[in-house]
């Protein structure tokens, strides 16, 4: 049935490599992968997709690198849906400089960042306590032409009560009512 239906192989291939990354059973992805490539199976965006956000789990930078390196190798183009993922690996780690080198290395590679983008990289700024730099971030996404969310609002937040500035907790707070958006268990 799958025989010469090159799409529907990679999608079969990614439904079992997406269990076991949600198993956190990387063995048994590597393997799989590894299986893809003898079938002659090329890897997709979903295929990486699920990779780094196995990764991200386990806040494994290098693997997640290196299999963006080797999927680039193979012809999978990077996209914005990978290139957050891999941000919020480094956001999960608090490596803001991480985070950052990759969000402006978008780009340089024509990806246009999104407001998923810009949230993992708030949550990096947040984890690193450091507001000077979200709200630098903040304004670029506002400049940028995207509307914030209500996950946007909440890591302002969060950032704000980090570092015990609860002025700017409210102003935040402020912004997010204006917007329309709902405060919700996550904001407090």
């Amino acid at each position: 049935m799958l025989k010469n239906n090159a799409p529907q192989k990679a999608l079969a291939f990614n439904i079992v490599l997406d269990g076991y990354a949600k198993r956190e059973d990387f063995r048994s992805c590597e393997r799989w992968i590894s299986e893809m490539e003898a079938a002659n199976v090329a890897p997709t965006v979903i295929t990486q997709t699920v990779m780094i956000s196995a990764y991200a789990k386990r806040r494994d930078v290098q693997s997640a690198e290196q299999l963006l390196e080797r999927f680039a190798k193979k012809g999978v183009v990077w996209d914005v849906v990978g290139v957050s993922a891999l941000i919020d690996v480094y956001a999960k780690i608090g490596h803001l400089e991480g985070a950052e080198h990759w969000f402006k290395r978008m780009k340089t590679m024509d990806i246009t960042p999104n407001v998923v983008s810009f949230n993992a990289l708030l949550a990096a700024c947040a984890k690193a306590r450091n507001l000077e730099r979200s709200e630098y971030w903040f304004n670029e996404l506002i400049t940028s032409g995207l509307k914030p969310t209500d996950i946007t609002y909440n890591t302002m937040i969060d950032v704000c009560s980090k570092v015990v500035r609860m002025d700017r907790a409210e102003h935040y707070a402020n912004l997010m009512a204006r917007d329309g958006l709902k405060y919700d268990v996550i904001t407090f």
